[in-house]
């Protein structure tokens, strides 16, 4: 973006550099060198209920169903890159 400060643009080139689109499908590489799908706002509570309480699995504490979101290969940071 024009308004964006050389070190704003610096940063984001950096930030972008862990994101691929396939199939139409935003995708982070992370830290532990798996690609995981990226869950848009909108999604992400059924996510959530199916991870927690849904066929995927049973009622767990937040730390569990966390895990549960990470090993289906979700991840939802996505705002502002």
């Amino acid at each position: 973006p024009e308004d964006y400060s050389a070190t704003q643009k610096r940063h984001m080139v950096v930030r972008v550099a862990y994101y691929q689109l396939i199939a139409g499908q935003l995708h982070k590489l992370r830290l532990d060198s798996i690609l995981r799908r990226c869950v848009m706002d909108h999604v992400r509570l059924d996510v959530l209920w199916e991870c927690n309480s849904g066929v995927a699995g049973r009622h767990v504490g937040g730390k569990a169903t966390a895990r549960k979101v990470l090993q289906a290969g979700f991840s939802w940071r996505v705002q502002g890159l």
